[in-house]
């Protein structure tokens, strides 16, 4: 028996087809048959989903090394962040408490 190729929408569109005639089909014979075929799709279907999550785990595993060196840097520059804006609000206050000097200083003089 040779079976079709499909792709994608038209591979389930297919299966759904299927699935309805295994439903009017009227003897056992047509219905182990529709059942076979449907069987034979859905381990090629396993099979490159296996595939695809072999393909993919391997390509998280070869970046697994420039994501762990990326999230370090990111570390590294929220750390300065956090110092620069540290800085600012310091710079900040120092700069209310010198002007308030500076406002006072006058009335007392």
């Amino acid at each position: 028996m040779s079976l079709p190729v499909f792709r994608g929408r038209q591979l389930t569109h297919s299966l759904g087809t299927e699935h309805r005639r295994l439903g009017r089909a009227r003897n056992l014979d047509a219905k182990d048959t529709i059942q076979g075929g449907r069987d034979v799709i859905y381990e090629i279907l396993t099979d490159l989903n296996m595939e695809k999550l072999e393909a993919n785990t391997k390509l998280f595993l070869a970046l697994k090394k420039r994501i762990h060196e990326s999230n370090k840097a990111l570390e590294q520059i929220k750390e300065r962040i956090n110092a620069i804006t540290k800085n600012i609000s310091t710079a900040s206050s120092v700069i209310a408490a010198i002007s308030k000097v500076l406002s006072i200083a006058p009335m007392v003089l």
